[in-house]
């Protein structure tokens, strides 16, 4: 709060409020490329089509524990009407190609290593997902999730 003060009274402007999304909520941005470079946009995703955007990082142990739940998820579901952007915030790029050679993921893999597809987003933890189609957050999740939790979502709005 005094941190806060001080900045108004400094700056003579009040610190950026973060961001927090929720269902409904229009999606902020990608604007990310992925690893092989192609930059990603929100408006180049295939209309109609559901998108599990998943914030994670090869350090997080929730990551690791969920990401078998997840993939299984997503390869039951992956084709013409959804698909998954992971949206990896690691800052060690070295790391990451290291576990994507291991894993060789299906998907496009967005790396984001300094934080600003995760600030448009309002991700301050990981993991974060979001179901989106059409510009539009459809659920949204930080941290664990289950498979009857991504079911349940996707009863609601899968095809």
């Amino acid at each position: 709060m005094l941190t806060s003060l001080v900045s108004i009274l400094v700056l003579g402007e009040a610190p950026p409020a973060r961001v927090v999304l929720k269902a409904g909520d229009k999606a902020p941005e990608l604007g990310v490329m992925d690893t092989k470079g192609v930059t990603w946009k929100l408006n180049s995703l295939k209309q109609d089509k559901v998108y599990l955007v998943e914030f994670w990082a090869t350090w997080c142990t929730t990551c690791k524990k969920i990401a078998p739940t997840v993939e299984a998820f997503v390869r039951e579901k992956r084709g013409e009407n959804f698909d998954m952007l992971a949206v990896s915030v690691d800052d060690d790029l070295a790391e990451l190609r290291k576990e994507l050679r291991a894993k060789k993921p299906e998907w496009p893999v967005l790396t984001d290593p300094d934080f600003s597809m995760m600030n448009r987003w309002g991700v301050v933890g990981v993991p974060r997902l979001f179901f989106v189609r059409n510009g539009v957050i459809l659920w949204e999740r930080e941290g664990e999730v289950s498979a009857e939790d991504l079911s349940a979502a996707w009863s609601k709005f899968g095809s």
